[in-house]
This record gives C-alpha cells, sequence and structure tokens, in this order.
C-alpha cells in the first residue's frame, strides 16, 4: 500500500533547484550522471575509489533512472526500488551526508515516486508540491527529447545525401 503521508516532501522536494538542473544545456535527461562520470574515469585510465564515499552496488540491477526530487540529480536504481533498494547509484545520492535531505525520487519512464526515509512508494497526487515537481520534470523530459531527437536527425543528415547547390543567374 502505498504511504499518502510522507513528512519529508516539504524538504526533500525543492522547486528552484530542479528548475536550474533541468535547464542546464549540460543536462542529459535519462542518464545516470554517476554511471557517466565512472566510465569517464574508466575511460582516462583513474582507478575506481574505494574508500570513503558510498560505493554502488549491484549495477546489473539497475534498470532504470531516478531524479532526486531536491537537486535534479539522476542516479540509477532497480525499477522496483522498494523491493531492491540497495542496486544502483540512487541509495548512494541518498546515502551521502548533507545538510538536507535528498530522499525522495522519481523514476523519469514510469514516473512512481519514492521516499527512502519512509521507505515507501509516494502517490503523486498527495501533495500539490510533488505534482507540480513531476510535472516540471516530464515537461523537461518531453523538450529534451524532442531537442535530442531533432539533433540526432540533423547530424545524421548527410550532404552527400541532399545537395543543395546555389546558381547565379540561370540554372540549367
Amino acid at each position: 500500500m502505498q504511504n499518502k503521508n510522507c513528512p519529508h516532501v516539504g524538504k526533500a522536494v525543492h522547486i528552484p533547484s530542479l528548475k536550474k538542473a533541468l535547464k542546464a544545456s549540460w543536462f542529459n535527461f535519462g542518464a545516470c550522471g554517476a554511471c557517466s562520470k565512472e566510465k569517464r574515469n574508466a575511460n582516462a585510465k583513474f582507478p575506481p575509489p574505494t574508500t570513503g564515499i558510498n560505493i554502488a552496488k549491484n549495477l546489473d540491477q539497475a534498470d532504470s533512472i531516478w531524479m532526486c526530487l531536491k537537486c535534479g540529480v539522476q542516479t540509477c536504481a532497480n525499477t522496483n526500488i522498494k523491493e531492491n533498494p540497495e542496486a544502483g547509484h540512487t541509495i548512494c545520492h541518498f546515502k551521502t551526508p548533507r545538510s538536507d535531505l535528498h530522499c525522495i525520487f522519481v523514476n523519469v519512464v514510469t514516473w512512481s515516486l519514492f521516499c527512502f526515509e519512509c521507505k515507501e512508494d509516494l502517490y503523486i497526487d498527495s501533495y500539490k508540491k510533488l505534482r507540480e515537481a513531476c510535472e516540471m520534470v516530464k515537461k523537461a523530459a518531453e523538450i529534451k527529447s524532442v531537442n535530442n531527437s531533432s539533433t540526432v536527425a540533423l547530424n545524421n543528415v548527410s550532404f552527400y545525401e541532399y545537395p543543395v547547390r546555389f546558381y547565379e543567374g540561370k540554372s540549367s
């Protein structure tokens, strides 16, 4: 059963931070930032960290992307996060020591919500703030999706396939 009364929504959902993250030109919607960073470091031959931070576990079970509703960071986790919360980078983001709460996440594909503090799924309609945050993320997802597909389409067009010639005077 989904919990309707999460006491963390007020402090763990921050609309201005989400807006800022979603508007960033470098923002890659639907990608785990931690996995991307680890891949870049591996390609640069940097050794992976082994102490002092939360190390992600069971990355092979992290089949979905979840966004922190406090800061907009995207991390990987299992689609069924309630049953398998330890898989992926989402739990690492939640467990990172901070002065503010980063415990409420939205799945950017299924739009389900989860609070790590309550260990419960949340209803989108249980709080106006949750609905507002999710609608903003959905809108950004649609915009980024349209922008990415048009960019991909433009990048795949070869000028050899579609020649454009400009003629001065009469065309023959």
